[in-house]
């Protein structure tokens, strides 16, 4: 399977090798150095968090970062099916945000890979393991209404 437009050759994030046979990268847009970097630390912090707490789903997911709002695959031809988990992240929205920023990214993908590896549906408890696992690992002091400011329900917390 291929994604149309992914640009090849792309200068993006490494994958930490514990993760080589969970995810793939793709890209259909140039990411920017600040978001290559965030990216990166997204996925050394989810690298540290599995070692400790192992995913409770078995996905392999392909991470895809779009320009905008669409993307599209392409079967090689010759499957009988494909199954494939897809955490998408259209850009345009961090960019629009603040194009320097980092924070954004970086929670986006620890969100997401959250989501998906450790089963949490929930877009508040998935928060509250996200400032979890920055706490741990990036930032002790860092707080819920810092990370996601004006989100409805901080007072929920998270359960392991």
């Amino acid at each position: 399977m291929r994604i149309r437009g992914a640009v090849d050759g792309i200068n993006g994030p490494e994958i930490p090798s514990s993760l080589a046979d969970r995810i793939d990268i793709r890209s259909t847009v140039e990411l920017l150095p600040n978001e290559i970097m965030a990216i990166g630390v997204g996925l050394n912090v989810m690298a540290k968090s599995f070692e400790t707490e192992p995913p409770v789903i078995r996905n392999k997911a392909l991470l895809l970062f779009i320009p905008g709002s669409r993307y599209s695959v392409e079967l090689d031809g010759d499957e009988m099916g494909v199954t494939k988990t897809f955490l998408v992240f259209p850009v345009h929205m961090w960019r629009k945000l603040n194009p320097d920023d980092t924070l954004v990214p970086y929670l986006a993908v620890v969100e997401e890979m959250c989501h998906c590896f450790y089963g949490i549906a929930d877009e508040t408890e998935v928060k509250h393991k996200v400032l979890d696992i920055t706490n741990k690992y990036v930032d002790a002091d860092a707080k819920f209404e810092n990370l996601f400011p004006g989100w409805k329900d901080a007072s929920v917390s998270y359960s392991a």
